[in-house]
């Protein structure tokens, strides 16, 4: 005998008037009788299309769920707000993640509480919750923050993973929000800077801003993400093998590295005096010198931002790492060391980086082609 029946619809005879509802039968295990269970759409679906839409969406899922082992007899119970759900899943969430990350989620957790508050879904439940409304916040989303592509994306990403969270948990047997598209992703700029700024970024952010100064070069010669370098510690630095270690925990992949520091950078570090400090202490501290206290995850690039608004300097902080990148390529220096200074787990990603950052032939293809 199988295990169950896979899942109808039950329209009440095309009754928009009635509750209709997806049903599927399971066999008990101490009885061996099948047990009906029911999935209602919601009559706030005010017409046949629509409901037989959400019909469809849920028979496929069940059924799914049913031919990969699902079983009813070992659910949890239901919740029966959304926003207790959202809440739910999103408390999960902030105990397997970095403080960075859980920060992501718990924004978009709670532009979705402030909709649902402001809209006339502060009362709807998990079950009623469809493709619909899913869509519905998206684009309030799009229309009142004024969001690019990109974070548009981010945020329905963060959606997805937590409705799946309630699918894993078996809370729901669909994610409304596995239909609504993302945009077309725009092109990230690559920028370096001039000679004429970085002539100005070394004869005055030296003395300006020494820690500031430091923490360029960092991303200049080493390629180290800003998130990254607020958690270096000096004794993650050896002069002697001209290394840096990255740790797993501070890394964005979570893979451990270590990554040579070239010689003209070695030369600043023993200029700095840095192993006169704790080797538990943090490069970048306080006033963005060695100390114990971490610094929050954005103060580096609103330093910069001060310091380079002064000057009349509008290219990001990050931009050091594709300055530096440029050059590298333009002293021959190979695509393959580049990689592996970049952490890029693959040449193919290493290169596509690098067609975007080169859109035309570089300044050494013109100088020193050979002669006819």
């Amino acid at each position: 005998m199988e295990l169950f029946k896979l899942a109808k619809l039950d329209d009440c005879n095309s009754n928009l008037d009635k509750t209709w509802f997806v049903y599927y039968f399971f066999l008990h295990p101490e009885t061996g009788n099948y047990i009906r269970y029911k999935k209602y759409i919601s009559n706030r679906l005010k017409t046949k299309a629509t409901r037989y839409d959400k019909a469809k969406e849920i028979i496929r899922s069940l059924n799914t769920w049913l031919k990969k082992g699902g079983n009813p007899f070992n659910q949890t119970a239901q919740f029966t707000k959304v926003d207790v759900a959202i809440d739910y899943v999103y408390a999960i969430k902030k105990a397997s993640l970095r403080p960075r990350s859980y920060g992501s989620y718990n924004t978009i957790k709670e532009k979705f509480k402030i909709w649902l508050k402001k809209s006339i879904y502060s009362n709807i439940t998990i079950e009623e919750f469809s493709y619909y409304h899913a869509q519905k916040f998206m684009d309030w989303i799009l229309v009142n923050e004024k969001i690019q592509n990109r974070t548009y994306n981010n945020y329905l990403s963060y959606m997805r993973i937590l409705f799946n969270t309630l699918i894993e948990r078996e809370y729901i047997i669909v994610n409304p929000f596995s239909k609504v598209k993302m945009f077309p992703k725009t092109q990230t700029e690559i920028r370096n800077f001039s000679q004429a700024e970085m002539i100005t970024i070394r004869n005055d952010l030296y003395n300006d801003n020494n820690g500031l100064w430091l923490a360029c070069q960092f991303i200049y010669y080493c390629f180290i993400r800003p998130a990254e370098l607020i958690q270096i510690k000096i004794g993650d630095i050896d002069l002697q093998k001209k290394e840096i270690y990255i740790r797993p925990e501070i890394s964005k992949n979570r893979k451990s590295a270590s990554l040579p520091i070239p010689d003209a950078f070695v030369d600043e570090l023993l200029q700095q005096g840095l192993f006169k400090n704790s080797l538990d202490n943090y490069v970048f501290s306080k006033y963005l010198k060695p100390g114990k206290q971490l610094l929050y995850h954005n103060t580096l690039a609103r330093e910069w931002r001060k310091w380079a608004d002064l000057k009349k300097i509008y290219k990001d902080l990050y931009d050091f790492k594709h300055t530096g990148i440029g050059r590298a390529l333009d002293q021959g220096i190979n695509i393959n060391d580049l990689r592996m200074q970049l952490r890029h787990s693959s040449l193919t990603t290493t290169q596509m980086y690098l067609e975007k950052f080169r859109a035309i032939p570089g300044e050494k293809l013109r100088k020193d082609f050979p002669r006819f």
